[in-house]
Order: structure tokens, then sequence, then C-alpha cells
């Protein structure tokens, strides 16, 4: 019933000027006290909220894989790293009988929630940050050492 922004933001100029109270505007709408509530805390309408999340019935006991995987793949270069659709294959290749999408959302969720951290990796590995950084920066690029060694020939 108020979804529509422009009666939202009325009601809380409104109410925030001091032109008409909280009471007066229960009165006038009918709507209820909580429904004014959320009105007046949220600066927009919220939109459709789970209470709880979803089970994850099928990706539940692989859920600890992904996230090995994902660690992993950290210590590899960006273009060696794992696509969700290769650890859906892993995956598979493991007994998994869910579907691709599953995984690339799980996936998506771990990479952006930052759960595969690199603070993770140097306890779990014991290697010193200095190496990891070079690791994950690749500080030379492409054929470096090639052209270094080879002498540039003069044109003449």
């Amino acid at each position: 019933m108020y979804r529509i922004m422009e009666d939202w933001t009325d009601i809380r100029e409104r109410v925030a000027s001091g032109k008409v109270s909280k009471r007066a505007i229960l009165r006038e709408t009918g709507m209820h006290w909580k429904t004014l509530k959320k009105i007046l805390t949220h600066s927009e309408p919220p939109g459709y909220r789970l209470r709880q999340a979803r089970p994850k019935q099928k990706l539940g006991p692989h859920q600890e894989r992904i996230e090995q995987i994902l660690k992993e793949d950290q210590l590899l270069p960006r273009k060696q790293r794992h696509t969700a659709k290769r650890i859906w294959e892993r995956l598979k290749e493991a007994g998994f009988t869910g579907g691709y999408t599953v995984v690339k959302e799980a996936v998506r969720e771990r990479v952006a929630s930052g759960k595969v951290s690199k603070r993770a990796i140097l306890r779990e590995t014991g290697m010193h940050w200095k190496t990891l950084k070079k690791i994950l920066t690749h500080s030379e690029p492409p054929g470096y050492r090639l052209r270094k060694a080879r002498p540039k020939q003069k044109l003449g």
C-alpha cells in the first residue's frame, strides 16, 4: 500500500517538519503504528525481506569444498583460478547432484563477502606476507626475463 515513493516522502516530510503529529498521520491514513515507524526509519520503502535464509539442501555438504577451492585459488594468478563452472564440474565428479546456478551463486557470495581472505591464506600456509604479495600482484610482466636476457639489435 505504501510502496509509492511520493507517499513515503510526503509522510516523512510532514512528520519531520512538525506540521503533523505521528498520531494524526495514523488517524488520517489508518495505517498501523509499526508501518509508520518503518516509514520514518527508512528513507525509501524496503523491499521483500526473508526472515531466515533458505536452507541449501543440495549444496550444504559441498560448501566446505567450495571454500577450500577458492582459498587455494588465491595463491594462483587470476587467469589460472577456477571459474564457477569448473568448480561445479569438480563437485559433480565428487557426487554433487545440484545445478550450476546454485554453485555459481554460492561462489559469488563467498567472493563478494570476502570469506576467502589473504590473512586466512597466510595463517593456513604459513608463508610470509611478502611472498604472498609477489604471487598475487605479479610484479614482473609476462616475458620479462626473455626481454631482459636478449640484447637489443641496432638497426642501421
